[in-house]
């Protein structure tokens, strides 16, 4: 059996593929079913994350199980990230088309609704939405992690309604999914905003979601 401290040599001395890199760190494979996330900064792990780190084991319902923890490296347990039934380009446009914009849209038909906090259509035709604009969309995972910090899930709500009308089951699930997520996230902190979106979410052998970066201030 190869020895942790086998492996972690093994990331320092011979190149390894990256699984991810963000501003705060970069996350290489450890063997099967572990990843290390080295800290980009020579000072080491910021003491904020350091303490977010320190909480995961306490919650193992939405982080994944930390093995090793030091002022530069953090050793967890490999989420799959692919997440294709939230990353669905028409998951994301059926988020666009009923109103569900990071920013006001460049067309002058769409009015903000400051009682569901969307954009609605004031015209009596169906919008031309293309692909291109579902890149201003927010994150499903942010904007519903707004809704929960905010209490206020009326604009989630609205969309949700929308896919039960529409028959869109898929989608209804993964609403629900996000909001329960969310929901478990935001009582783990009490209501202080967290750097929660698609990108560091995965989901565990079990299939469960799991945050594994929640830090948004250094």
């Amino acid at each position: 059996m190869i020895k942790l401290v086998d492996l972690l040599k093994e990331i320092q001395t011979r190149p390894k593929p990256e699984l991810g890199r963000g501003e705060q760190g970069s996350v290489y494979p450890l063997g099967k079913d572990k990843v290390v996330k080295q800290t980009n900064f020579t000072d080491g792990i910021t003491k904020n994350e350091l303490e977010d780190y320190k909480t995961f084991n306490q919650h193992p319902d939405i982080f994944p199980h930390v093995y090793k923890l030091t002022s530069h490296y953090v050793i967890t347990d490999k989420l799959d990230t692919s997440l294709k039934e939230f990353k669905d380009p028409k998951f994301w446009l059926f988020l666009c088309e009923n109103g569900w914009w990071d920013k006001e849209p460049e067309s002058q038909w769409w009015e903000y609704d400051s009682k569901t906090g969307l954009y609605n259509w004031t015209d009596r035709y169906k919008p031309y939405i293309d692909y291109d604009d579902i890149k201003i969309v927010e994150d499903p995972f942010t904007k519903t992690f707004k809704c929960v910090v905010n209490n206020n899930l009326k604009p989630f709500n609205y969309v949700l309604q929308k896919a039960k009308e529409q028959g869109e089951i898929q989608y209804v699930n993964a609403l629900k999914e996000i909001l329960d997520f969310c929901t478990k996230i935001n009582k783990v902190f009490k209501g202080e905003w967290r750097d929660v979106h698609i990108g560091n979410i995965g989901r565990d052998k079990n299939n469960k979601l799991k945050i594994f970066d929640v830090t948004s201030d250094f």
